[in-house]
């Protein structure tokens, strides 16, 4: 029998859900029926969503790749256009190109891959224990469900009067005025961003990044599996047997050994909450002259956390994000060098500052130190880039969570078995991307999702009794 697999969402984790189901079912010659919603435009999600270049992933196109069993076809995709490295850094709006044409090719080879921009509004259990899925007036049945929708961005509610707009996607800041002073809540990835698509369009007015610690993220050149990885892990398995524990446990004092003195200095706890203009000039400066040592580890980083977080107890977990998540994860989440030139130039010649603070509890900007003129009450325009937020805040994920067909854990995520991506219910539902957030370590990341998809392969193709099989038994 066919087996019918519905995929809720159609950005990058929709895509490698997709791919590695159709891969299976090619090769065990297995009849699968693959239908992708995406309620906004296909293959770009909330992560590619923009029309203009400017703008660049975050990781480096040799392990951007949405086929686990070819690492470098992206870089090969890329290769018809241009010579790329795998080092690289690409614009977004290439990796988007690159999904879409990956699954035209599936849907010429597989009849019955489509791909329909619908928004799914309910899904329900049937008596003959199908699942139906609801969109715009429509009803489809299906065997199996993946979602893969992401998460939403955070929201807040500001006291101030000034317009509060979101970096995603980008054209909803096209109504910056070249002069207007303006105020971006966070300093991370979504922060930058902002900053590079305002320099793009000749911003001239001053901009303050604001946020809980002042700080920018890490700048890499590159994001590549090394041999330097491989030897970390041996260090770390070598640790953790010695010490008889986990490895998660010994991954930090070896990362903070082998990756630099930057990486160090990060880890130990040495580095100051109020210098983050200048912390981030030096390692500006220190990638110009070359790679950090930090950068060849941190594929190894990822991919020991992704494993080693779902063994962990929670008790063990919460330690490792307070005392270590935030500094690691200015490295694990670092800007490519062409952002950090963008910005080094803007601090230069004080157009950009950074600043610590937040909102306080009636909504209005904090800064923990001296504000900038006329803050906080002077700001043109105010960008809200804190991020992504909790999946579970999704209107559709709730109502999944409401009617039991889901379970959402302690990080707002859908709880899933991270082998696998089974929702951890009776109905055979699986997850993966942001939405299963708290599962792995780094699910935003299209590397992590590939991977992640491969549980897929293992147990939807075998046919529509292996599922229900599987489905009594959980």
């Amino acid at each position: 029998m066919t087996v019918r697999i519905g995929v809720v969402g159609g950005g990058p984790s929709g895509c490698a859900a997709a791919v590695a189901l159709c891969s299976a079912a090619e090769a065990h010659h297995s009849p699968v029926d693959v239908t992708v919603f995406e309620k906004q435009a296909p293959y770009k999600g909330r992560t590619f969503n923009t029309g203009d270049p400017v703008l660049l992933l975050n990781t480096s196109a040799g392990v951007t790749s949405v086929r686990a069993e070819n690492p470098n076809d992206f870089v090969s995709f890329l290769a018809t256009h241009r010579p790329t490295n795998p080092a690289d850094f690409v614009a977004r709006t290439e990796a988007a190109a690159y999904l879409q044409q990956t699954m035209n090719g599936l849907g010429g080879r597989f009849s019955r891959l489509r791909v329909r921009q619908m928004e799914v509004r309910c899904v329900e259990e049937t008596p003959e224990a199908d699942l139906a899925v609801r969109s715009e007036g429509s009803r489809f049945l299906f065997d199996a469900l993946v979602l893969a929708m992401g998460a939403p961005f955070r929201t807040l509610e500001t006291a101030s009067a000034v317009r509060c707009v979101s970096p995603y996607p980008v054209c909803q800041l096209d109504d910056v005025e070249q002069d207007d002073a303006v105020l971006i809540l966070g300093s991370h990835l979504s922060a930058i961003d902002a900053c590079v698509w305002l320099h793009s369009k000749e911003h001239r007015g001053p901009i303050t990044l604001l946020s809980r610690s002042g700080r920018l993220p890490a700048v890499r050149r590159s994001l590549l599996h090394s041999d330097a990885g491989r030897d970390a892990e041996r260090a770390v398995v070598n640790a953790a047997a010695r010490q008889g524990v986990k490895r998660l446990q010994c991954l930090a004092p070896v990362l903070a050994q082998q990756g630099g003195a930057s990486m160090a200095k990060a880890l130990n706890g040495s580095a100051s909450f109020r210098d983050g203009a200048d912390e981030f000039m030096a390692a500006w400066q220190e990638s110009e002259a070359g790679p950090a040592p930090w950068e060849r580890l941190m594929m190894f980083a990822i991919d020991a956390l992704n494993t080693e977080w779902p063994l962990t107890p929670a008790a063990e977990r919460g330690d490792f994000q307070q005392r270590i998540g935030a500094r690691l994860g200015r490295f694990i989440s670092a800007m490519p060098l062409r952002n950090a030139r963008i910005l080094a130039g803007m601090l230069a010649t004080g157009q950009l500052r950074l600043a610590a603070g937040g909102l306080d509890q009636a909504g209005r900007p904090s800064f923990d130190d001296a504000p900038p003129p006329g803050a906080p009450n002077q700001f043109d325009v105010i960008i809200n880039a804190t991020g992504l937020g909790r999946p579970a805040d999704d209107p559709f994920l709730a109502e999944l969570a409401r009617k039991r067909l889901v379970r959402i854990n302690a990080d707002g995520g859908v709880d899933v078995d991270a082998a696998t991506g089974r929702v951890k219910s009776a109905l055979p539902i699986y997850a993966l991307g942001p939405v299963a957030q708290g599962a792995i370590y780094t699910p935003n990341f299209l590397y992590s999702s590939v991977r992640s998809a491969q549980g897929l392969k293992a147990i939807l193709p075998r046919g529509v009794d292996s599922i229900r099989q599987h489905t009594e038994a959980a």
